[in-house]
């Protein structure tokens, strides 16, 4: 089996690119490694760099997603002795900073106790309600279905189905049920 793991996205015109990098931001936490040997504040520093920011347009920033994903107090500790969860709220301050229009995020909770998901959640929330569209990929269809206005079920790379929430999930069904629905019938 063969996974195909680049993917490309067309989005205005090939002069618009910079500026299309500068709003797009991508996290893939379950692949998310931050090198031990550096802090939280380390990491984000290099990734605000990486961004085009540099002194204290950088460490403003930085503050600014470490407060949002609940790590002020903590980003001064080496990487090495954060949790699973501590590491995840990094990589998606990482993906938050340059406060982009567009975020595409993996799996974003796996790893985050019940707090973490909640604050995941309301994150995203805020981050709807400033206009920016979040691209979630998630195998937890409870977590898709309490989190997202629209989904798409997508199968062998053909989707099968893209709708509201509510316009998918009918009656006593959950979303899971749909998705479990769709499958089946495809492989029939």
């Amino acid at each position: 089996m063969k996974l195909h793991t680049q993917f490309l996205i067309h989005i205005f015109t090939k002069k618009h690119q910079p500026l299309v990098r500068a709003l797009i931001h991508i996290a893939c936490p379950l692949q998310h490694m931050i090198p031990p040997y550096l802090s939280g504040f380390e990491y984000l520093s290099r990734h605000a760099s990486l961004i085009g920011l540099s002194g204290k347009d950088a460490e403003k920033e930085v503050d600014r997603v470490l407060e949002i994903v609940s790590m002020k107090g903590l980003e001064r500790k080496n990487s090495a002795a954060y949790s699973r969860g501590m590491k995840q709220r990094i990589a998606l301050g990482a993906a938050l900073l340059g406060q982009p229009m567009l975020l595409i995020l993996d799996e974003p909770i796996t790893g985050l106790d019940p707090i973490g998901i909640r604050d995941v959640r309301k994150i995203l929330e805020n981050l709807r309600g400033k206009g920016v569209t979040v691209i979630l990929n998630s195998h937890l269809l409870s977590e898709v279905e309490k989190t997202c206005e629209t989904a798409a079920i997508m199968y062998k790379g053909k989707i099968l189905i893209k709708d509201t929430i509510n316009a998918i999930v009918k009656g006593h069904e959950t979303l899971e049920d749909v998705f479990v629905r769709y499958i089946e019938h495809e492989n029939e």
